[in-house]
């Protein structure tokens, strides 16, 4: 596998995972702009700002993700190097957009119905 290759896979499992993470989002802290405040649970009143806590999860997985992969990929490359085909290059890049669209789209919907009320 090329070096090409390995950064191709790095980031796309690293965009894979940060998406997923993103759309399910786990309880982050949450800050509330009005009280200049930190929670780590919601409160009822006030204005909250989740997005803090899901960017913090989204990115740690992402990078974690980005780490992990490109260290197995690295350690498992020995010899000559041999390229993906070019049909897996195009899978590849065709899966991580369309994940990266349906996340993007969840965000948009999800933000638009909590807010645009």
């Amino acid at each position: 596998m090329t070096r090409q290759d390995r950064v191709a896979l790095a980031c796309s499992s690293s965009i894979l995972v940060a998406c997923a993470i993103h759309a399910f989002a786990p309880a982050g802290p949450i800050y509330y702009p009005l009280e200049h405040a930190w929670r780590s649970t919601p409160s009822g009143d006030g204005i909250a700002m989740y997005w803090y806590g899901r960017s913090l999860w989204t990115i740690s997985a992402g990078a974690l993700t980005l780490g992990i992969v490109w260290l197995l990929l690295r350690r498992s490359t020995t010899g000559t190097p041999v390229p993906l085909p070019a049909w897996a290059s195009r899978a590849l890049a065709t899966i991580t957009l369309a994940v990266l669209l349906v996340a993007l789209g969840h965000t948009a919907f999800s933000e638009s119905a909590n807010w645009m009320r």
